[in-house]
């Protein structure tokens, strides 16, 4: 396993312990032994979609300050 895929997997643990839920879940295709994967819980869509508005809220702010202040 590459350092990468070890980060991703720490992250992706620690994302799913500080959640209320699971936001992402480990599949493992057990017949077909094509190895392993994760799936996004709906649960973690949603979180994604909170962060998008909430990154776009921030952006109009941002923007609308600068306007103000004519940067």
């Amino acid at each position: 396993m590459e350092m990468a895929d070890k980060q991703a997997l720490h992250l992706i643990q620690s994302m799913n312990e500080k959640a209320s839920v699971p936001l992402v879940e480990k599949i493992i295709d057990g017949e077909e032994g094509e190895g392993e994967g994760a799936i996004l819980t709906s649960e973690g869509e949603n979180m994604i979609k909170l962060f998008e508005g909430l990154e776009k809220e921030i952006q109009e702010f941002l923007d609308n300050k600068s306007a103000m202040l004519k940067i």
